[in-house]
């Protein structure tokens, strides 16, 4: 099981970096087609309605809450999966934290109820979740290889605390390396 963690976790960083490239696409497409809507003249282009109703506002502080929740309970076991868990609720308590309240920005634009242009805050601010989670995983992910390719410590570390281990005391009569 212990040789899987980092296996999965390496997965999963695919998964997740893939994900967010697929979340700056469908963004910069809804940025591309919201500034055609206020450049062209006589556009039939229509702005990206952002239903921010109670629902979704309950869903997302639902989520803000049990994942900040998980966050800490996580962090507090140390092992590889724990970490890999741990780095994704928080990823996940701030990537829901931007996407309300850039979420809330762009409906209220939407709704005219402040400058109709700030409707791109939404899309801007999930690329910017997008470019933290794509980050985030290649780091978790770079940890992992490195654990996978068998990365020992420097050799003069390791001659060192072979050196101190052995003239600790008297009684040691070899080491095994």
């Amino acid at each position: 099981r212990t040789r899987l963690e980092p296996i999965a976790i390496v997965i999963l960083s695919v998964i997740m970096c893939a994900a967010s490239v697929l979340v700056i696409y469908e963004s910069i497409n809804t940025i591309t087609n919201d500034t055609g809507y206020f450049t062209e003249v006589n556009t039939t282009k229509i702005l990206t309605e952002i239903d921010m109703s109670a629902l979704p506002i309950s869903v997302m502080t639902a989520t803000i809450a049990s994942k900040a929740i998980l966050f800490f309970l996580c962090y507090r076991i140390k092992t590889p999966t724990m970490s890999a868990l741990s780095s994704d609720h928080r990823n996940d308590v701030f990537s829901n934290i931007v996407a309300l309240t850039c979420g809330l920005i762009g409906s209220f634009a939407y709704r005219k109820e402040i400058r109709q242009e700030a409707i791109i805050i939404d899309p801007v601010g999930a690329i910017l979740i997008s470019f933290y989670i794509i980050f985030t995983w290649i780091r978790q992910a770079n940890g992992q290889v490195k654990r996978l390719s068998g990365l020992t410590a420097d050799p003069r570390f390791l001659s060192q605390i072979t050196w101190i281990t052995y003239h600790h005391s008297p009684l040691i009569e070899k080491i095994d390396t």
